[in-house]
């Protein structure tokens, strides 16, 4: 078998194991729309799905997602810690542990969450230990709800000191919210202190990063444009030229300086799955002559004549990066309380993060940073195909002629090339348990047994008669 024989084979391999990775994620965000949970918690456990050591951070932080919608807390939060225990050790692996081959796409590599999502990480253990205190109120589990929150500001603050995702996401306000709510709840004097604090910091977010998402800005074209210089504006100049408030930018203001006695945490709806979007890399044959040095009159014009052979005479390789599809939400939705089937309280509720908004920005602009580095390594295996072409080609045309060492060079490179592009498909691998809206509704009711009756939607919940009382619940 020849090594170019042996070069398609290698490719198919791989296009064909890209394939049937996205076909996995498509069956388990269908089942995420179905809420068929407990199922995919067995297929994952008999490794229908994530059987790769590769995939073993999306493993636990499924199982994750999937024990806390299934009301399962200390399950959740075992597989959450043991997905951040992965994600540490995976930023230790050297470089020569990772996969490496030079024909290999994202999709066989090591899955690395990105930084949205060991965010969310966090998120989801504090959501878990209050759970786990509704039936164990326990001073350990205090002081782990304490200890997550300053670890996920820290982490967050680590991210800004590198000076990753600055226009993406560390801004957001949800962290700021959930620890201004949970330090209320903690109660003690520092976390009243703490409490106030959070509501600044907050405010400035809200302000210096949230006007980047259209779902708190209707001037976030501009923001965006513009946001390397806004820190140099004035209050007044901001507001007049970069933010035009929304209903959702308003009613976060407005809850900073409401009272409140229990904050009702919603989650709703499934993150977007990751979608392939395609681009374009050109090849410049005679810069590339020029590094290998090469002929201009050999090489570059056999590359140029098998280009034109097949209908490639601007020379572009095509590949494919993730992004997501997100809709702004601009307005907020209204809910009611129940009391014995009698609606007690109604109001609007208050969304602190549209997370498929938040994720597809992030991506988009780890695409654009990964553009170039996919195809420079594009480029590189393109030239391997042309110089293998153009080996066939030398070889024939004593033997059989130019025309015909011509067609079949032109051939052969019309295959592999097609082979390399069916290769290159989008790592679509993801994290599909996050929920898609974290919405806050704030409350002040009376010891007792109620229901929240929300977008068609009624879940039962308890009002313990506590100071102050969080409770995450799933729509």
């Amino acid at each position: 078998m020849t090594k170019f024989a042996q070069f398609l084979i290698l490719i198919t391999i791989v296009s064909c194991s890209s394939l049937t990775q996205r076909r996995a994620s498509n069956e388990i965000a269908s089942m995420y729309s179905k809420g068929e949970y407990q199922s995919l918690v067995n297929k994952i456990k008999k490794k229908d799905f994530y059987k790769r050591e590769q995939d073993r951070f999306l493993k636990q932080a499924e199982l994750g997602t999937l024990f806390f919608r299934l009301g399962n807390y200390q399950q959740a939060l075992d597989s959450f810690r043991a997905a951040r225990d992965i994600s540490d050790d995976l930023y230790k692996i050297r470089l020569s542990k990772k996969i490496k081959s030079f024909l290999l796409n994202d999709s066989e590599d090591i899955y690395y969450p990105n930084p949205y999502e060991l965010s969310m990480i966090r998120f989801y253990e504090i959501l878990s230990v209050i759970k786990i205190l509704e039936t164990e109120n326990k001073s350990q589990n205090k002081v782990m709800l304490e200890s997550l929150s300053r670890d996920w500001q820290a982490y967050l603050d680590n991210l800004k000191d590198r000076k990753l995702g600055e226009a993406d996401f560390k801004g957001v306000v949800l962290a700021d919210l959930l620890a201004y709510v949970l330090h209320g709840y903690l109660g003690t004097r520092s976390d009243i202190s703490q409490m106030k604090s959070f509501r600044k910091i907050a405010k400035r977010n809200l302000k210096t990063k949230m006007g980047l998402y259209e779902s708190y800005n209707e001037k976030f074209k501009v923001y965006r444009k513009d946001f390397s210089k806004l820190h140099r504006k004035s209050n007044k100049e901001l507001f007049s030229k970069y933010i035009g408030k929304t209903q959702v930018y308003s009613d976060v203001e407005s809850f900073l300086k409401m009272p409140y006695r229990q904050i009702l945490v919603v989650l709703r709806g499934n993150i977007k799955t990751k979608k392939p979007k395609k681009y374009t890399f050109p090849i410049d044959l005679f810069g590339v002559a020029a590094t290998n040095n090469l002929s201009k009159g050999d090489f570059v014009s056999f590359s140029t004549r098998i280009l034109s052979l097949t209908s490639a005479t601007n020379p572009k390789i095509a590949f494919e990066l993730p992004t997501i599809k997100s809709t702004p939400r601009v307005k907020n939705d209204m809910f009611n309380i129940l009391n014995s089937d009698k609606v007690i309280f109604s109001g609007r509720s208050i969304m602190a993060s549209n997370n498929s908004e938040v994720m597809k920005k992030l991506l988009d602009e780890e695409s654009s940073k990964a553009k170039v580095r996919v195809g420079t390594k594009l480029v590189a295996k393109h030239l391997g195909i042309l110089l293998t072409a153009y080996g066939t080609y030398r070889l024939l045309r004593d033997k059989q002629g130019e025309f015909v060492a011509y067609l079949t060079a032109a051939a052969s490179y019309a295959v592999a090339n097609k082979a390399v592009e069916a290769m290159e498909l989008a790592d679509l691998r993801s994290w599909g348990g996050i929920h898609d809206y974290v919405d806050f509704v704030p409350l002040s009711l009376k010891k007792g047994d109620y229901t929240l009756d929300y977008l068609g939607n009624k879940i039962p919940f308890k009002v313990t008669g506590q100071k102050k009382q969080i409770i995450p619940l799933v729509l």
